[in-house]
């Protein structure tokens, strides 16, 4: 059987930024990274802390490879799949997102339960505007309070915390998913 050079450099450069003690940045089929419309920066449990209780806020990507920023494993999440509702789990405290069932109360990371405070659903939307052309996005939405996660504020700099609040289509409450980039 014959073989590229691109079936031997892969392999050979995996090797040797392992050897290295280099971790390189692959694609993650579990686990996604939650971008605000508004401010670009991503979902995360601040200070990479797995602390019950610790703050859900946004921050910057805060990996880099190869000139590539990506989420570390505070910014990926498990988010449930198609209409139905689940647990938003974090992929560094494998804690889920929690909210107190208040509008304006920051959300925070617990042990996952199957309890209403921690059940989520994600629904895309498409639409078209004459500056943009035709995007894609999602809403996170509390079943049980109605209440959908919103940056607060609409803040724009790191460590805005992310709230619960009454779905108004605003960007702060509009998230993107991308596929994580970094597995440890």
């Amino acid at each position: 059987m014959r073989r590229s050079i691109k079936q031997f450099l892969v392999p050979a450069s995996a090797v040797l930024a392992i050897a290295a003690g280099i971790a390189t940045p692959t694609a993650s089929a579990a686990y996604v990274e939650v971008s605000s419309e508004s401010s670009g920066k991503l979902l995360e449990v601040g200070g990479w802390s797995t602390f019950t209780g610790a703050p859900i806020n946004q921050w910057s990507p805060n990996r880099n490879y190869a000139s590539s920023a990506y989420g570390g494993e505070n910014q990926q999440w498990e988010i449930p799949a198609g209409d139905a509702a689940g647990n938003i789990r974090n992929r560094n405290s494998q804690k889920c997102i929690a909210t107190a069932g208040l509008p304006g109360r920051a959300v925070y990371q617990a042990p996952c339960s199957s309890s209403w405070e921690q059940q989520w659903t994600v629904t895309s939307t498409s639409l078209w505007t004459l500056d943009d052309g035709p995007t894609s996005y999602i809403t996170i939405r509390n079943p049980a309070t109605g209440w959908v996660l919103d940056v607060y504020q609409d803040g724009r700099t790191n460590g805005y915390p992310i709230v619960t609040w009454n779905a108004t289509g605003g960007d702060n409450q509009r998230w993107q998913l991308n596929r994580a980039r970094w597995n440890a």
